[in-house]
């Protein structure tokens, strides 16, 4: 099943370094707060733009967001040592809004059908209530994305 989709990890990160590729392929490599690098491409096949790059235009360095991305081990060939070296290239589908002042925890997988708990407040209403984090544990966790 070589077209199955593989699930979205989502992250949540500071959005902390940027560079730009330009070439028959322009793309932007954003890094995170331990130096992690996030590949965004900027035109789809069909030459539209990519909703990630599009997203990326409204976002400011330092500012923390979450995202959503799938990861593909990819190889290349050290020119100094000749060694292939292998490492996991992580493409942006998109990204999503987070509190500016929560702390940020550390990635993981997820399946996309993951539940995401109602924005609307007459809808939050209806659902039941979780229980607040302690406050020595009020980080934000990546289930919290509003994806």
């Amino acid at each position: 099943m070589e077209n199955e989709q593989q699930p979205l990890s989502k992250a949540l990160i500071t959005y902390s370094a940027q560079e730009f590729k330009d070439g028959e392929f322009p793309r932007t490599i954003i890094k995170d707060q331990d130096g992690k690098k996030y590949l965004v491409w900027h035109k789809k096949k069909d030459g539209s733009s990519t909703k990630a790059f599009e997203q990326l235009g409204t976002m400011n360095m330092g500012q923390k967001t979450g995202l959503a991305f799938k990861t593909e081990m990819r190889k290349f060939t050290d020119k100094k040592t000749g060694k292939e070296v292998e490492y996991p290239s992580r493409t942006v589908a998109y990204f999503a809004d987070v509190p500016q002042d929560a702390p940020i925890k550390p990635e993981f997988q997820f399946k996309t059908d993951t539940q995401v708990p109602p924005t609307n407040p007459v809808e939050a209403k209806n659902e039941p209530q979780s229980e607040p984090l302690p406050p020595e544990t009020s980080e934000i966790s990546v289930d919290e994305i509003p994806f």
